[in-house]
């Protein structure tokens, strides 16, 4: 899997899992989000769902054998 920002023309950037890919889609994970968003090309330009302009940059690719961190702490630890 890989790992992008996802630069709004707002200024806001939030980091994101690509789930999956294809020639017209985008499938991701955006950091803190409960949900997955799909993002669709529009000739040389991604939008998101709600049709803002979405530029992407590579981060890195994402570990899926290392051990991922807990999701829920413990009380006392």
């Amino acid at each position: 899997m890989y790992r992008i920002v996802l630069e709004y023309q707002t200024g806001r950037s939030i980091e994101a899992v690509v789930l999956r890919v294809t020639d017209e889609t985008m499938r991701v994970v955006p950091q803190g989000a409960r949900d997955t968003t799909e993002l669709c090309r529009l000739g040389a330009e991604w939008v998101d769902e709600a049709g803002n302009p979405v530029s992407l940059g590579f981060l890195d690719l994402v570990d899926v054998n290392a051990e991922a961190p807990p999701l829920v702490r413990r009380a006392g630890g």
